[in-house]
């Protein structure tokens, strides 16, 4: 069984090499854009926002106001649904097309030089070991289970 101190160990040095900290940067940055415009791609060029609301487990506000930001750059627009009085479809526009195009394009090269850089089979492993981490930590996490006890108070 781990120690105490080999569990602080590691949490320092999670803390010391940040390896979330590129990631963290583009979605702090863009704040789910790229990732609104690929789910409405995905979906035929269409979606509806509480869809998009539910796959990202936001607010439906918080994606009406990423929305606003994509209609604002001309990449969406807003429709009236054609079966349901209540609703508006967001719709990719042609310009939104080409962007997700654009922009699944500059993924693919930059997976290249990631490929390049740190190596197939190493990414294969950290894949393969960032998998089991997920695994363990899903059903036992007493970390999550205090700050909801504290936020639930």
């Amino acid at each position: 069984m781990a120690t105490r101190e080999e569990a602080i160990a590691y949490l320092e040095k999670i803390k010391e090499i940040q390896p979330a900290e590129p990631i963290n940067e583009l979605s702090n940055q863009y704040k789910g854009l790229s990732y609104v415009l690929k789910y409405i791609s995905d979906h035929d060029g269409k979606a509806y926002t509480n869809d998009i609301s539910k796959k990202m487990h936001i607010s439906t506000a918080r994606v009406s106001a990423i929305i606003n930001k994509l209609e604002n750059r001309g990449l969406v627009t807003r429709q009236d649904s054609k079966t349901d009085a209540r609703k508006t479809v967001i719709v990719l526009t042609d310009k939104g097309v080409y962007f997700v195009k654009e922009m699944d394009e500059s993924l693919i090269q930059s997976t290249i030089h990631l490929i390049d850089t740190v190596g197939m089979d190493d990414l294969m492993e950290f894949l393969r070991i960032a998998n089991n981490i997920k695994n363990a930590m899903h059903g036992y996490c007493q970390f999550r289970k205090k700050l909801e006890e504290i936020y639930n108070d």
